[in-house]
Formats: structure tokens, sequence, C-alpha cells
């Protein structure tokens, strides 16, 4: 698939999805179990004065409150409170889910990922998590110590991205990417290569072999290959055209965001930065201040999309 092929794959995925990614795999109907019997099992505790299902950790507080009709009968849907950790009184409405929604808490999610990467012995460098305003969704990038150093570049090393929702809107999913030193700010810029690998829908009980094994390949391809990666879209120069279909996935997120990133490729241009992975580095570090989830995840799949992965990496997706 060529570049511009892959833009527009990308832009009917934006216009499908707009900012929100509806994921349906979050709702498994099958269940015939209730939310009840299923409570324990997911790490909730229900507490039976309000007949709600409660969860806390330090990131966030969320209750599910079963739904009555008048008449005091029970309905197959469940409202959902969140609130901070503290402030467990003052939790706000953010919407619904049905009964047969399966909920998994965020710091065992984590947790549980940390734990199968020192399975790999790949000690983790930082670690970022971001909640939403609202505490519905999680994001958290994870970076391992195993660097590559691109003499051009600087050090890159592989990481991880974690996500979960709470209401339903996303699944739970982690992608493979890299992070990319940014020496003069003493921190890293993270980006998640999701054509390198996302495991969606994880069911740890049974696949902690898997993540394992996935993550190991990851590490081994990202070893192998890092520097082909960097020097192959190097080596390619963007066109004036490039830039406007590239910008004009970026104007669907925002306007304003178009803008300034459009005249920050400009000045990438004239101090002679016109590479694809100057224009994917461009995109990269201006989504790493972005706050909203949604559209941070857009950013990144536009930056993403402008790279061409070396042969192996290809092998690795294709999987």
């Amino acid at each position: 698939m060529n570049y511009e092929d892959t833009l527009n794959t990308l832009n009917t995925f934006i216009e499908n999805n707009e900012t929100k990614e509806i994921e349906n795999e979050s709702i498994d109907k099958s269940l015939e179990k209730s939310f009840l019997n299923r409570s324990e099992g997911m790490g909730l505790e229900y507490n039976d004065e309000i007949n709600s299902f409660e969860y806390s950790d330090k990131y966030s507080y969320i209750r599910y409150s079963q739904l009555q009709t008048k008449e005091g009968e029970e309905v197959p849907i469940l409202a959902i409170y969140t609130s901070s950790p503290s402030n467990k009184n003052n939790a706000s409405y953010i919407g619904s889910v049905s009964n047969g929604y399966h909920f998994i808490g965020n710091e065992y999610l984590n947790n549980k990922i940390r734990d199968n990467i020192s399975s790999v012995n790949a000690p983790i460098l930082t670690e970022k998590t971001l909640i939403e305003k609202n505490y519905a969704k999680m994001y958290n990038q994870i970076v391992i110590k195993n660097k590559n150093n691109v003499p051009k570049i600087g050090d890159i090393y592989p990481q991880f991205i974690i996500s979960n929702s709470y209401n339903g809107t996303k699944s739970v999913s982690i992608s493979f990417g890299l992070a990319i030193s940014n020496s003069k700010e003493d921190n890293l810029i993270g980006t998640s290569l999701t054509r390198l690998g996302n495991i969606k829908q994880i069911h740890f009980k049974t696949s902690s072999t898997t993540i394992s094994s996935n993550m190991a390949n990851y590490i081994e391809v990202f070893n192998g290959n890092i520097y082909d990666l960097v020097e192959s879209n190097l080596s390619r120069k963007f066109t004036e055209t490039d830039v406007f279909q590239t910008l004009e996935l970026i104007e669907k997120v925002s306007k304003r965001k178009r803008d300034e990133i459009s005249t920050l490729l400009n000045n990438s241009c004239k101090d002679g930065k016109n590479s694809f992975w100057d224009m994917f580095n461009v995109i990269i570090k201006f989504s790493s201040y972005e706050k909203n989830i949604n559209s941070k995840l857009i950013l990144e799949s536009i930056a993403e999309r402008v790279l061409e992965l070396p042969s192996k990496m290809l092998k690795l997706v294709s999987k």
C-alpha cells in the first residue's frame, strides 16, 4: 500500500469513528451469569445498601448501580458513576452499560502488564498514565530500557501502551510502539506503532503466556530493525502534496491543531528537515502534549502511517 492509499484508509477510519472509538466487543452478551455473580471475579465489591458495585484504585473510583423501573423491577442496565479516589461521595454520572459488560480495573490491568514485562527480563524505564477527565478511560505508556542508539536521532526505546475504559467505549488493548529521547527537555516522546502489534480483549486467566510471547517478539524485532526503520524514512523526502494530505487528516481532529502542526512542518523544512521521519517526529512531539486521549490516539495514528516499515517488521505485523 503506498502513502496516498494509506492516508485514504486512515481518512475513512477517522470519518467513521470521529473522536470516539466504540468497541462493541467490550460488552460480552454471551455471558449468562448475572453481573452480581460475576462481580467478585472482576474485582468489584457489591454494596447491598445502594445496590451497586464499586471499585477504587490510585487512579479513580467507579460505581455501577443497578437500574430499576418505577415498580422496582431490575432492568439489565447499569448506571456508571465516577470520581477521584478521595471523592467517592460526590461521584458523577457518566453513562451506562449492559449487565453483560466485563469490567477490568485499571490498576489490576497495569499490574498484569508490568508482571508480564518483568517475565521477559525487560526493566521498566518510565511509566506515564493519562486518565480522562471523567475517569472513563485510561491510557498508560510504559517504556523499557532496551534502547537502540541511532546517531542522527538519539536513543530510541521499545514502548507498550495500555488502554482501558469503564464505559464500554474502548476495549482493553496493548499496543507496541517506540519512545524517542528528547534530551533538551530531559524526557521521552512516545508513540504507539499499532501496526507492530495490538492485543485486544485480554482474558488474563488464559493468555499470560501469549502476552509475554508477544512482548518478547516485539523486543527482538525492535532491537534488530529500529536502525533500518529510522534510516529508511530519513531518506524518503516528503512533498507539498504529502504535507497537504496529512494536514487534511489532522484538521478532522482540530483546525487549530492543523494550523500549529503546519507551522511546525514549515519550520522543519526551513531547517532542511523534510524527510518522512521528520514529519513523523513533528506530529509525535505535538501529540505528546495533547491531554485529550482520543485526539492523542488519532494524531499518533496519523504520524505512524507516514512511516514505511522494514520487511522484518512487516512480517511481525502479518502474523
